[in-house]
């Protein structure tokens, strides 16, 4: 669970907030953990 307190936008079950914006964008499949940078 370390990757999740670096990377708060991996965890897309602990920000809903972070969730809407790959949304849009287009990495709501893909996997969001994988471009954290």
């Amino acid at each position: 669970m370390e990757f999740m307190t670096k990377q708060p936008d991996a965890a897309p079950g602990f920000n809903p907030a972070q969730n809407a914006e790959p949304e849009p964008h287009g990495y709501e499949e893909p996997q969001p953990e994988e471009l954290p940078v």
